[in-house]
């Protein structure tokens, strides 16, 4: 037996027969233990390989572990089945109870059948697209779950759907697919639970073809997976689970981590494995996490070990706001990058997607590559109260589109019902035909809302528009209508409308902002198109992070209603945020930062109770660890009117105007605004001319063209410090004709 496996791999590896328990923590080989006992299964133990059977929570899952197989694959052991469980079922559907490919109804399908059921209602949402989304995650919720749906109040609370358009989406999609005589993949699981029970013949036959059976992620496995598992297994009785139950993250799945902790209850003689050394993190990270995970109460104990020495502490830091917590992520991204570590090896991990908004604008300002998934952001230039903002400005400015008048309408509390809206072409329609029905409360509120619309002409500064669409058309009331009508968070909202309205300050016109925006959306398409294997940094929910690793792991806002959640209130709900968050930390092999703002949003916040928990863990098991402050030093330029500045695009500026947050610069007869004092600090105003090349340093300085030029087709450039004006290197005597060649220059920072 190969010496690079630890004692309890081995006794896990080697196990024969009967029903098996692997409780396998962070890093600790689970992926190696699976794939090298089916190997020894064949090899020691001489079973056949179809015989055996392994589940995988994920498709890409399952390739993986087929592909790390296939690398230790013994002669002859070709033919063990991967797949997940859906896969396997759908494979039992069809080779055992006759069903056809013909009449699967595919994802694409379920959601076109879906949008045709949300046109003919005619439901009135903000985003389509999330609301189709919204309905496809309830109505899969409600079959895993078995729920009665003769019971009203199994249609409530889907987040992004009302009660009765949930109940509506469900049985008119329900009915469609009894009437073409069509299952979907939720189907799956149900169908092939109810022949294996209905039909013991056709199940004893499936208990003969997979005599031995590993399930991967079994902590995440919800009620009806465990049974059709366990009816597979009862014959032979020779099932392997393998799962982390503190590593369980997926309650609005229907999955349950009591489903691992009970399994004894079917299989008594089970014997349990538990792999207890971690290969992944650092000592200290793996002490630390340890103890913050211990306090959750229902869970297998397991005493973890670091496998290797502990070199590093971990980090505890303190910022102002969440704007100093991304300039912090920012400096030492550059500074480890500068020191070796590929972008790939770091990654910044949040609660919610909302908190990515922040941290995606910096990192696109400053060209730093990253990665995210396409649900783990927010696009707020993709976002409905963008488009509203669009829609507001274009019928003010003599749109008839109809369509376009309908969704103005919707937003604010006009309650126009939908026959209104059927049977009328245009606005003058919707007034008489309120005016017939004798409604002239309504008809009034109509006329009011059109002259109001006409109003926003009149405005030329984006954050002046949307000021007024915002207040005076009553556009952020009936987004509270909305939030709470469609279960959607009222937080969230008005962040995506406080950060638009703070970009849109930055712009004189509507054409200059709706640019800015359309670069921003299209650069976020071109990052979510990168492959995960780019070398650029990971940005991740918790729930995204689960099953990932890196050298340097950010934890983003551990204050207290960000992690835990707000709206997390049982002991159940409480136990998942704190796994969250311990599959966070996890994630991180060299170096761990855990992150708290004192302002969040304007708002002051208490901390975390996992950051104040971890903090104290360290003390009292003497970890190592530093607190640091997340503060930057910047350029600091006092300013008053009729300063000139320099800006990079824009040339020289007159200063017309400091007021609060703002700074007013006329740039002969164009006018700017920038946020103020930010735009000093970040140097996008300077007092000193920015002469052709000035480009930033890597390290933070300034390259400059040489005052000792002989001329421009000679040019050599001098790299500045901003603070001090002094010269750190003069690449004059060195040959360095070009910024890019300047840029290449390191330079040792001083203390």
């Amino acid at each position: 037996m190969s010496s690079r496996f630890n004692e309890m791999q081995k006794k896990a590896i080697f196990h024969k027969d009967g029903p098996l328990i692997i409780v396998a923590g962070p890093g600790s080989g689970k992926t190696t233990v699976i794939v090298n006992r089916a190997k020894e299964l064949i090899n020691t133990y001489h079973i056949k390989p179809q015989e055996i059977l392994i589940s995988t929570f994920t498709k890409n899952a399952a390739l993986e572990m087929a592909a790390r197989y296939k690398e230790i694959c013994p002669p002859g052991g070709n033919g063990v089945n991967f797949g997940t469980i859906h896969a396997i079922c759908l494979n039992i559907l069809r080779n055992y109870f006759g069903y056809s490919y013909e009449k699967l109804c595919a994802e694409n399908e379920k959601y076109g059948k879906l949008y045709s059921i949300y046109k003919k209602y005619r439901f009135q949402t903000g985003d389509e697209r999330k609301f189709i989304k919204a309905a496809a995650s309830g109505i899969s919720n409600i079959k895993n779950m078995r729920k009665d749906v003769q019971d009203p109040s199994t249609f409530a609370g889907f987040q992004g759907i009302s009660d009765y358009q949930m109940e509506k989406m469900y049985f008119s999609y329900m009915g469609e697919m009894e009437k073409e005589g069509k299952y979907d993949f939720d189907d799956i699981l149900l169908l092939c639970h109810k022949h294996l029970m209905e039909e013991p013949g056709a199940l004893s036959m499936i208990q003969d073809t997979y005599r031995y059976i590993m399930i991967d992620e079994f902590q995440d496995t919800n009620r009806i997976q465990a049974d059709i598992f366990y009816l597979m297994a009862e014959k032979y009785r020779n099932i392997t689970i393998v799962g982390d139950d503190d590593q369980s993250l997926y309650r609005f799945r229907a999955a349950d981590p009591s489903i691992m902790l009970s399994f004894r209850k079917a299989f008594p003689e089970a014997e349990k494995v538990v792999l207890g050394v971690n290969y992944r993190s650092d000592g200290n990270i793996v002490r630390a996490t340890r103890k913050f995970i211990e306090k959750n109460a229902e869970r297998y104990p397991k005493n973890l070990q670091a496998n290797r020495e502990s070199l590093e502490g971990i980090r505890f830091v303190q910022t102002e706001d969440e704007n100093e917590e991304t300039n912090f992520i920012l400096r030492m991204v550059r500074q480890d990058h500068e020191k070796g570590t590929p972008y790939g090896e770091m990654a910044v991990i949040y609660r919610t997607n909302k908190e990515s908004q922040p941290i995606i604008g910096k990192f696109m300002e400053k060209d730093i590559p990253f990665y995210a998934k396409k649900d783990d952001i927010i696009d707020i230039y993709n976002h409905f109260i963008y488009k509203d903002i669009l829609n507001f400005w274009e019928i003010a400015n003599g749109s008839r589109d109809y369509k376009k008048w309908q969704r103005a309408m919707k937003r604010p509390t006009l309650y126009i019902t939908g026959q209104c809206f059927k049977e009328c072409r245009n606005i003058d329609e919707i007034i008489e035909w309120y005016l017939e029905k004798g409604n002239r409360r309504k008809t009034k509120d109509i006329i009011q809302f059109r002259e109001r619309i006409q109003v926003l002409k009149n405005f030329s500064r984006p954050k002046d528009l949307i000021a007024y669409i915002r207040d005076a058309i009553g556009y952020e009331k009936g987004l509270e209508n909305y939030a709470k009508y469609m279960h959607e968070s009222i937080d969230l909202l008005n962040m995506i409308f406080d950060d638009l309205e703070k970009d849109a300050s930055g712009f004189l016109t509507m054409k200059d902002w709706m640019q800015f925006g359309q670069a921003y959306h299209e650069r976020i398409m071109e990052q979510t198109k990168w492959e995960k294997g780019t070398d650029a940094v990971s940005l991740t929910t918790m729930h995204g992070s689960k099953g990932l690793e890196y050298k340097v792991v950010f934890v983003v806002n551990a204050v207290n209603g960000v992690t835990p959640n707000k709206n997390a209130e049982t002991a159940l709900e409480l136990q998942e945020e704190r796994r969250m968050f311990y599959v966070a930390m996890t994630r991180a092999k060299d170096q761990l930062y855990i992150i708290k703002p004192e302002t969040y949003y304007e708002d002051e916040v208490e901390p975390s109770p996992y950051y104040k928990q971890m903090m104290n863990i360290c003390k009292t098991e003497q970890i190592p660890f530093k607190v640091l402050d997340g503060k930057i030093e910047r350029h600091k330029v006092n300013v008053k009117n009729g300063d000139t500045l320099y800006h990079e695009k824009y040339g020289k500026g007159k200063v017309l105007d400091v007021n609060g947050n703002k700074i007013y610069m006329a740039f002969g007869n164009e006018f700017k605004i920038f946020p103020y004092p930010q735009a000093i600090e970040d140097s996008k105003l300077t007092p000193n001319k920015k002469e052709q090349g000035n480009v930033i340093h890597p390290d933070g300085y300034q390259i400059l063209l040489s005052p000792t030029l002989s001329s421009p087709g000679n040019s050599r450039y001098v790299i500045v410090d901003p603070e001090s004006g002094e010269v750190i290197r003069d690449c004059s005597g060195y040959g360095y004709k070009t910024v890019e060649a300047a840029m290449g220059i390191r330079i040792r920072k001083r203390n």
